[in-house]
């Protein structure tokens, strides 16, 4: 069952998660944030050592169940290789580019396309949505021309990779997909917090942690940055005393589909 707490900013959500942990527990948490994290589980816990609690990042928990799987041993490219990578298509391109001729050259136009293709590629867009874009009339043809000259470098992009290299959005593909097949999560139960956003990639992990299965890999009344869909409100109008939506006794905010615990463990995210 798929859960959302959602609550003030001054409601102290990390007390609540660890105030109502049973048994095993994986915490979710940002790369950055596991160590700050662990420190806060053992002072809510009052433990010197976590035993039932684990804290990881996403990538680390995917690591996991590609190592447990036997399909860990790819070949990555790392963020410094792909910059090289784009550093060197701009440069064989730049006679082919118009608006972006006079900034070719330049380091920060380099890591301009890296993240775009970055951001592009973890919201799950696609070179179709573009031409889209390209094909509409009401297209400012400065935009049109920004677009296909990024089109370009991407499709070269991705056609240099295919079939060699594994970026950072692929793994998460690699990931998510093992989730299903993993026997990680069993009988855990899992809290997600401290996302400030969350990209189109990470919201389909996590739904199929949840054990869900949507047409458009979305669950109903979740979306990235934990808020609710206006047109599947999945909280309850009542406020208990802790500042949480919901059962007062339960604290409960909501229960989104009637979809079944991955593996009969539990998913809990948190805004």
């Amino acid at each position: 069952m798929l859960k959302i707490y959602q609550g003030r900013e001054n409601i102290d959500k990390e007390k609540f998660i660890y105030e109502h942990t049973e048994g095993e527990t994986l915490v979710i948490v940002p790369n950055q944030y596991t160590l700050v994290a662990e420190e806060q589980a053992l002072k809510y816990l009052n433990t010197s050592c976590l035993l039932n609690v684990e804290i990881l990042s996403m990538n680390r928990l995917g690591l996991r169940m590609l190592q447990e799987q036997g399909t860990d041993n790819v070949r990555m490219l790392d963020r410094y290789e792909r910059y090289m990578l784009l550093a060197r298509i701009i440069r064989n391109r730049e006679k082919q580019l118009d608006i972006f001729r006079t900034s070719a050259g330049k380091r920060n136009f380099v890591e301009m396309v890296h993240d775009f293709i970055a951001d592009f590629r973890q919201q799950e867009c696609t070179r179709e949505e573009l031409e889209e874009i390209l094909a509409d009339p009401e297209t400012d043809e400065l935009l049109r021309k920004k677009i296909r000259e990024l089109s370009g470098i991407l499709e070269e992009y991705e056609s240099l990779v295919q079939g060699k290299y594994k970026d950072v959005e692929d793994y998460v593909d690699l990931y998510t997909d093992a989730i299903g097949k993993s026997r990680e999560l069993a009988g855990k139960t899992v809290w997600v917090y401290g996302f400030d956003s969350m990209t189109a990639k990470f919201v389909r992990s996590l739904t199929e942690i949840a054990g869900e299965r949507v047409r458009h890999g979305e669950p109903d009344g979740f979306r990235p940055g934990g808020r609710a869909d206006s047109e599947h409100p999945p909280f309850r109008r009542r406020e208990g005393p802790d500042g949480f939506r919901g059962n007062p006794d339960r604290r409960r905010a909501g229960e989104v589909g009637n979809t079944k615990a991955h593996r009969a463990g539990s998913f809990y995210p948190i805004g």
